[in-house]
């Protein structure tokens, strides 16, 4: 569960327990992931996937409340490591997940995200950051 990309992800069952009746008694869970899926908090466990910003985004939609602006500076510069063929695809899913580009840009507007990271221009400049 180290690259868990949130908290509120870390969570795993054993396989050997999936079909006892006590299930959930097996649950294996990240420090704090309870606590921030109960509270809708948002805490970045791993800065690990380049399009981490834009699950952060959808999650936010739902009323999670956003990572610290620490956390949010790393996801940022993490989008620097998408691949090309990957940048149209997963701001399709932004888009999708947020109820739309007018929507998502309002989100990461509240982020405190300066930088205009649906921009393939703006991605371009941060791999050469990474770098």
């Amino acid at each position: 569960m180290r690259k868990t990309n949130f908290t509120i992800n870390g969570f795993a069952l054993p396989i050997k327990t999936i079909f006892s009746k006590n299930w959930y008694k097996g649950i294996i869970s990240l420090k704090n992931s309870k606590k921030d899926l109960k509270d809708k908090k948002l805490r970045v466990n791993a800065f690990d996937h380049p399009a981490q910003l834009y699950a952060c985004m959808r999650f936010i939609n739902k009323g999670f409340k956003a990572p610290t602006q620490k956390e949010i500076q790393g996801l940022v510069n993490l989008l620097g490591k998408l691949r090309r063929n990957q940048i149209k695809r997963n701001l399709k899913k932004v888009f999708e997940g947020t109820s739309g580009e007018r929507n998502a840009r309002k989100i990461a507007k509240s982020m405190g995200i300066k930088e205009d990271i649906f921009s393939f221009k703006t991605i371009e400049q941060l791999k050469a950051i990474n770098k």
